[in-house]
């Protein structure tokens, strides 16, 4: 634990940048593997998979498939979750092609599992309606020209961690929740963004957010502040997660019940950033 609140002290002095959380399409068309994946991850949890995002994760998966390398085989089942996740059938013979395929067992499997949830249609994704090359490109051009968005210098430990927590630095949030739990304190602005963060994202929580968010719910049942009850009582019942639900459910017994609830939205993550950026 004492190197955990060591990591803590050195993340909120030192000096370091923090980029806008990249969005599906970002990440779809980075050209790198991991984002692909949280991309894929993102949208088979039903988020942000418009037509646009499902027709490049469409080509990514028919320009990789048939000579697939086992570290891509994970990403690539992904992408078939995802495209499931559409409900649009255009993608069905594609899926059904890869599960044919003699590509890896794995990917073909989620494909055949894909593929049956997708409705039977005469309209079909065709191989090279995408140019991925083109589009990486582009990214490569706007990420180069991206500035960072900093935080102020001058602003306190407190006014730091409400920064990151706006941002959605997942790595920073986890750390502060960690914090919280050692200490079984925190300050109530804090508390109130972490609560504002986790009901953003419970619904519909992907693989890579769920340790984070758990961890959330440790730090708020820690706190015996019958404001979060509620919070808890409805992460508990509805994320879609089974770890999130069930440190959701422990938060939620051990805080007193009370009336007055946080309610989403009191916390104006836009309006943090904004304020404290540099």
């Amino acid at each position: 634990m004492k190197q955990l609140l060591t990591s803590i002290l050195v993340l909120f002095i030192l000096p370091f940048s923090f980029f806008v959380k990249a969005n599906v399409y970002q990440q779809l068309t980075s050209g790198h593997l991991s984002q692909i994946k949280l991309a894929s991850q993102t949208m088979a949890a039903g988020r942000e998979n418009t037509k646009e995002n499902a027709d490049i994760l469409a080509e990514i998966l028919l320009s990789k498939y048939e000579n697939a390398l086992s570290i891509e085989v994970d990403t690539l089942s992904w992408a078939c979750k995802a495209l499931a996740a559409t409900n649009d059938g255009r993608y069905r013979n594609l899926l059904i092609n890869i599960a044919n395929s003699k590509t890896h067992k794995k990917l073909r499997k989620y494909a055949k599992s894909s593929f049956k949830k997708l409705p039977k249609s005469q309209d079909e994704y065709k191989r090279g309606s995408i140019e991925l090359s083109d589009l990486q490109a582009k990214e490569s051009t706007r990420l180069s020209k991206a500035k960072p968005i900093l935080p102020k210098a001058s602003l306190s430990k407190t006014e730091r961690m409400l920064f990151v927590i706006a941002k959605g630095d997942l790595r920073s949030i986890k750390y502060i929740a960690q914090g919280v739990v050692d200490k079984g304190e925190t300050d109530g602005q804090i508390a109130d963004a972490l609560s504002e963060f986790i009901l953003n994202e419970y619904l519909n929580a992907t693989e890579y957010q769920i340790d984070t968010l758990a961890w959330i719910c440790r730090a708020l049942g820690q706190l015996n502040n019958g404001r979060y009850t509620q919070v808890m009582e409805m992460v508990s019942e509805k994320s879609n997660a089974s770890k999130i639900r069930r440190y959701a459910r422990d938060a939620y017994n051990d805080l007193p019940k009370v009336e007055n609830s946080y309610v989403k939205g009191m916390v104006d993550f836009n309006a943090i950033i904004q304020k404290y950026k540099a």
